[in-house]
């Protein structure tokens, strides 16, 4: 965008958004012993 004040970076805040909501991902190795859908967890063993 441009104007009277120059160009405007229109994706500044979309960085800042990123850095808010960073999640980490765990990945979980070995044989499901049970898991119950509706509440959304279970038991793994390695």
């Amino acid at each position: 965008m441009g104007g009277k004040f120059g160009k405007v970076d229109d994706t500044a805040w979309i960085d800042e958004a990123r850095q808010d909501t960073a999640i980490d991902v765990v990945e979980i190795v070995g044989t499901v012993k049970w898991f119950d859908v509706s509440k959304g967890f279970g038991f793994i063993v390695p």
